[in-house]
């Protein structure tokens, strides 16, 4: 049986204000990669790397700068995909 978090991810959620904040505020090294962010920030691992990923990846997006460069990281690879970037925050 899997121990994986079940908690619903919202837009308007803590969550989600938190990684706004981080982007917006540049506290987001832009070539961090999703789960690092997750290992560091107890508020995100109430969800999967999956559903941080989509999310953090959308809500870099979101913040222009971020939005075009060449971002590899945005792959997991805990769940079977590579070249993911190892810089933290």
């Amino acid at each position: 049986m899997s121990s994986s978090p079940a908690k619903t991810w919202t837009e308007k959620g803590p969550e989600q204000k938190e990684l706004e904040r981080m982007f917006k505020n540049k506290l987001v090294d832009e070539a961090a990669a999703p789960n690092k962010i997750r290992q560091a920030h107890p508020l995100f691992m109430a969800h999967s790397a999956r559903v941080l990923a989509a999310h953090f990846c959308k809500t870099r997006a979101k913040f222009g700068a971020y939005a075009t460069d060449d971002h590899d990281d945005c792959e997991i690879p805990e769940l079977g995909t590579s070249n993911a970037k190892q810089k933290l925050i």
